[in-house]
């Protein structure tokens, strides 16, 4: 089944979960200097901090973005295991019309490439991941299988203690795999994202596309606790 099949299928899922976006999206951010004095969260905190930064990031210095940057995956994205090398790459990478995309360091560069320009690029990460397989899931259908990646989530994956959604024999990605869903090549990965992300957004109106990676991220956890209490066996008798 290729992107064009399973689209339907995510807009129906956006179409009915956009209108409480902000109502169940739920990130604390943290101080940044020339925003806001004190911690704040919900839905539209967080939009007008990617705002915010997308407009530091146009008008910045590479030693300026170096720092929003570090900001972005370290203290608002919680990734704190990058090296600075690591950092000035994904800096470099997001300055090109078309960069790397490796699944590899995804969870933070997507992060970057979000605020540089956020209306090309969305962030990727575990919730994200987990939440696109399961909506497919629910819906019954064979569908591109999204790859994962590490999380420390209980419910959709930990990569420490292995449980979790991500970790369920029939959610892996080799038992998707198996069922004849489609999987891209690594590389791949993010940009289909993207693509799919793009179809779903001109389907609803031209919504911004951070708006429905917002709602797999804050929706990952229920979609995903949803199907693995399906696997356990009822007591009924």
């Amino acid at each position: 089944m290729g992107i064009d099949e399973v689209v339907p299928v995510f807009v129906s899922f956006f179409r009915e979960s956009l209108p409480k976006l902000s109502e169940f999206y739920n990130w604390r951010i943290p101080q940044y200097d020339g925003f806001s004095d004190v911690q704040l969260s919900g839905y539209d905190a967080n939009v007008r901090l990617k705002h915010h930064l997308a407009e530091r990031w146009a008008r910045a210095d590479h030693s300026q973005r170096l720092e929003l940057a570090n900001f972005v995956v370290a203290k608002w994205g919680g990734v704190r295991a990058n090296k600075p090398d690591t950092i000035e790459h994904y800096v470099h990478e997001a300055n090109k019309l078309v960069p790397a995309t490796p699944l590899q360091g995804i969870a933070s560069y997507s992060k970057i490439f979000a605020i540089a320009a956020p209306d090309r690029y969305a962030i990727y990460d575990a919730r994200v991941a987990a939440c696109l397989n399961a909506i497919q899931l629910k819906a019954a259908i064979r569908g591109i299988a999204f790859r994962y990646v590490s999380g420390r989530n209980l419910v959709v994956g930990h990569a420490g203690k292995r449980v979790g959604f991500v970790y369920q024999k029939p959610f892996t990605l080799k038992a998707l795999k198996a069922e004849g869903w489609l999987v891209h090549s690594a590389d791949q990965n993010y940009p289909t994202y993207l693509k799919l992300l793009e179809l779903c957004a001109k389907e609803l109106g031209n919504v911004p596309i951070y708006q429905l990676e917002m709602v797999l991220f804050a929706l990952a956890e229920e979609v995903c606790e949803e199907l693995t209490s399906s696997l356990i066996p009822s007591n009924r008798h």
